[in-house]
């Protein structure tokens, strides 16, 4: 199998390398995906998740 070229080193630091070479599927949709992340997108993600947290958690309002 042919691992998906344009996978982003964030993605891979979250996925193991064998499973990706084990799921050509899941593979697939993380090469579809990867480009669809550049930095601009992965920073408003990250706040979102930051402030979905603080709020969830009772830091913010």
């Amino acid at each position: 199998m042919q691992l998906a070229k344009h996978i982003l080193p964030v993605i891979m630091g979250f996925v193991n390398r064998e499973l990706l070479e084990e799921n050509e599927q899941l593979a697939d949709l993380f090469g579809e995906i990867s480009p669809l992340l550049a930095t601009e997108q992965m920073q408003q993600l990250n706040l979102e998740v930051v402030e979905t947290f603080l709020r969830d958690n009772g830091f913010i309002g």
